[in-house]
């Protein structure tokens, strides 16, 4: 049996994950040509986000340690994520996502979801 420090309590939290994947890989163009994807609404999804312990573990995933995180899903969960999805970790959805998915990386029975803090999105 694994005993729970108060670090990992602190740093290991279950949050409410809010996520919105885009509708269409097709860009829809604006009355000025501009184009723009647009997305669905925002989702909820309860998860233990998790940080890097160290800096060696984050640049195997290919994040940096201060805004890199893991998430560990269902295989049914990953599945709704891809490299277009805007993630917000306890925030209010905005125009533009908090976080970026990195990778998805799937198991037998789970999912390990590495995402990274966009540039311009301070903790």
């Amino acid at each position: 049996m694994r005993v729970s420090t108060a670090r990992n309590a602190e740093n290991n939290k279950n949050v409410i994950l809010k996520y919105a994947n885009r509708t269409s890989n097709e860009p829809s163009v604006s009355d000025y040509g501009d184009e723009y994807y647009t997305y669905e609404e925002p989702c909820c999804l309860e998860a233990c986000v998790m940080p890097f312990k160290s800096a060696v573990e984050a640049k195997a995933y290919g994040v940096s340690l201060a805004g890199g995180r893991k998430i560990t899903l269902t295989l049914e969960e990953g599945s709704l994520f891809n490299e277009f999805t805007h993630i917000w970790i306890e925030a209010e959805p905005s125009d533009e996502g908090e976080y970026y998915v990195k990778n998805v990386i799937p198991a037998l029975n789970s999912c390990l979801l590495i995402i990274e803090r966009k540039d311009g999105h301070n903790e």
